[in-house]
């Protein structure tokens, strides 16, 4: 049932991120499009400024249906028109100039959103929309002559027009290819949220059930203070409150733990860290799922770390590969995981059986797992491993060691890429 919630969640922000990335393409080529229809009513040419002003409306129109109903058939006719219409601008554009000054260059980045708007997997609607600028771009080089000049107004010297038409394509291009990167890096920050919160249903029992206990210790405690308040010693009566005073505060720091851990930090300033500190909120937060099963869990900090960083990203590096670990070791005999903090990085090995050269190679590579389907997503190493980057470290499955090891590698070692060969 959670698996397939967590599909449903996951087709809806893929939605989502087609429909703001059509909607704000959307938004250029209407502009684009008024603007030529302005030209062409300037130079006299009536009836291209008024075909062009129609195909303005039905695309803004295409564009307001698919904020109201964001479904894939809206998308997909709203992704249809935007070429189609896009590219009949383009085309009318050249009607309305008797000379070559460069109109038809305004295809290339009709040819560039298409390359925006479909997946890779989407290899018909590629291929469609690569296509479709090209057979425009054909007719208007072959079957337009001069005399096919729609406007009455004498046209704009030739210099001038391909000067207007360079930069109107390399403003064009510029904001479609700026709105891409937005998008991707929309499409990593959902990426690393939805790493993070498949690490936070995993745990969740877990959680549920530290907290759980501690309280009915309380309830327990609070319930004997009641009926016997009168008979007890104030001796005992110290002790049982002491006893919740300090369940209240284990409580307590498994939700700190908690909050430091789902907060969004992509925008924080790094603070003071320490390795120590780092581990022990891991540890707050996974610990349960080693207490319920034969998995040893080994915590070695005899050195320290200290680092700047942003705490809440760390902690999730370091809670995936501890997550990772335990999912390795616990099909071994002997099932443990340790976690060794030196002063320039932090590792955590694994029983497991060790990683093959084949499946170590892509090992970071997004949406690459070797766990069941619906048991893991294929982006925590490499979210990971972006993170680290992030901090001027590195992420690395060291190959020399007996056992799997990954270490997060800080500043200090991070010129050292050897060790991950």
């Amino acid at each position: 049932m959670q698996h397939h919630e967590n599909d449903l969640l996951q087709k809806n922000d893929d939605l989502n991120d087609k429909v703001t990335l059509t909607r704000k393409l959307s938004k250029i080529a209407f502009v684009a499009i008024i603007a030529y229809s302005m030209l062409g009513y300037k130079n006299g040419s009536h009836k291209s400024a008024l075909t062009l002003l129609i195909c303005g409306l039905v695309l803004l129109g295409a564009n307001v249906l698919l904020k109201k109903l964001p479904s894939p058939k809206v998308i997909t006719l709203s992704r249809t028109l935007l070429l189609f219409i896009s590219n009949l601008t383009a085309f009318v554009a050249n009607l309305a100039s008797p000379y070559d000054d460069g109109g038809r260059f305004y295809f290339v980045p009709i040819s560039l959103m298409s390359l925006l708007i479909f997946e890779s997997r989407e290899k018909r609607w590629l291929v469609f929309g690569v296509s479709l600028p090209m057979v425009f771009y054909l007719i208007s080089l072959f079957f337009l002559p001069p005399e096919s000049y729609l406007g009455k107004a004498p046209p704009i010297e030739l210099e001038t027009a391909r000067v207007i038409n360079f930069f109107g394509v390399y403003i064009i291009s510029a904001i479609e290819i700026f709105i891409f990167v937005r998008h991707i890096v929309r499409l990593q920050t959902h990426a690393i949220a939805q790493s993070k919160f498949y690490a936070l249903g995993i745990m969740a029992a877990g959680i549920a059930h530290e907290i759980k206990n501690p309280l009915a210790i309380i309830s327990m405690r609070a319930q004997s203070l009641e009926r016997r308040i009168d008979e007890l010693a104030p001796e005992e009566i110290r002790r049982n409150v002491e006893s919740i005073s300090l369940t209240t505060k284990r409580i307590e720091t498994i939700i700190a733990s908690l909050k430091r851990f789902s907060r969004e930090a992509s925008n924080d300033s790094f603070t003071a860290l320490s390795g120590k500190s780092l581990t022990q909120t891991a540890l707050d937060l996974c610990q349960i799922r080693f207490k319920n099963t034969a998995v040893k869990l080994q915590i070695d900090h005899e050195q320290d770390l200290s680092l700047q960083g942003r705490e809440a990203q760390l902690i999730q590096v370091l809670l995936n590969l501890m997550n990772n670990a335990f999912d390795a070791a616990r099909a071994s005999p002997e099932a443990w995981v340790r976690v060794e903090v030196l002063s320039t990085s932090i590792s955590v090995f694994d029983s497991g059986p060790k990683i093959s050269d084949e499946v170590a190679e892509k090992i970071m590579t997004p949406f690459f797992t070797t766990k069941p389907i619906n048991e893991g997503t294929g982006l925590g190493l490499s979210i990971s491993k972006g993170i680290m980057q992030s901090h001027g470290g590195e992420l690395v499955l060291d190959r020399t060691e007996k056992n799997t090891c990954f270490r997060m590698l800080f500043s200090k070692t991070s010129n050292l890429p050897t060790i991950a060969s």
